[in-house]
Formats: C-alpha cells, structure tokens, sequence
C-alpha cells in the first residue's frame, strides 16, 4: 500500500500503517505543504508511476 508524505513528515506513512492490513510503501516529498497535487504534481505522479511500476514486477 502506498503512502505519500510531504509536509507533515511521516505523518501520513505512520497513520495508514496503523490502518492498513498490509505493509505500507512511502515517499516523502521535501518541500512540499499540504497540498501536493497541486504544488509538486509531477514529484506526485513520479511517486504514484513508481508504485505502479512495482506492482508486476
């Protein structure tokens, strides 16, 4: 399962590990807020082409 963080750290890895029933992968973003989409939208889309990338292999 991915989690991407940016501002609040290992905020968002650190939470979805204590939801999810699988290991959780994460990436944080440097420099970025709370609004990742928008303000690092190809850092996200790198993120996301990355996980999906190791989903087959």
């Amino acid at each position: 399962m991915p989690a991407v963080g940016a501002g609040g750290g290992s905020f968002t890895a650190d939470t979805l590990s204590q939801a999810a029933s699988a290991e959780v992968t994460s990436v944080l973003l440097d420099g970025v807020g709370h609004y990742v989409a928008m303000e690092a939208p190809e850092a996200l889309a790198g993120a996301i082409r990355g996980f999906v990338a190791g989903i087959d292999a």
